[in-house]
C-alpha cells in the first residue's frame, strides 16, 4: 500500500513559487525531496569540478537557472546532506524503540 501511495506521489508535480512544474526524477534516492527554504524550489545534484577537485553537491534550481527569484542558500554537499538524512532516521528509529 506504501509503495502504492509512494507511485501516487511521483506522479503529481510538484509546482514551484513562479509557477514552473517539475516532475520526478528517479536518478538518486533524494531527487524531489530536498527543497530550498528561501525560495522553495527542489535542490539538484550537481557534479562539480571545481579547480581539479571533483564533487557531488545539491544547489536550489533557482540558482541553477534563471528563475526570476534571487536565492541565497548556500550549496550543500552530498556527503554531508547523506550523513544528516542518516543522523534523522537513527533518530526516529530511536524513538519508536524507545
Amino acid at each position: 500500500m506504501q509503495v502504492q501511495e509512494e507511485l501516487v506521489r511521483r506522479r503529481v508535480v510538484h509546482t514551484s513559487a513562479n509557477g514552473r512544474k517539475r516532475s520526478y526524477s528517479s536518478n538518486h534516492c533524494f531527487s524531489q525531496l530536498v527543497f530550498c527554504s528561501e525560495c522553495n524550489e527542489m535542490f539538484r545534484r550537481i557534479h562539480w569540478n571545481n579547480r581539479g577537485c571533483k564533487s557531488i553537491v545539491w544547489r536550489c534550481e533557482s540558482r541553477l537557472q534563471n528563475t526570476g527569484v534571487a536565492c541565497r542558500v548556500k550549496t550543500v554537499n552530498e556527503e554531508l546532506l547523506q550523513d544528516i538524512i542518516l543522523k534523522v532516521i537513527n533518530e526516529m528509529v530511536l524513538d519508536k524503540s524507545g
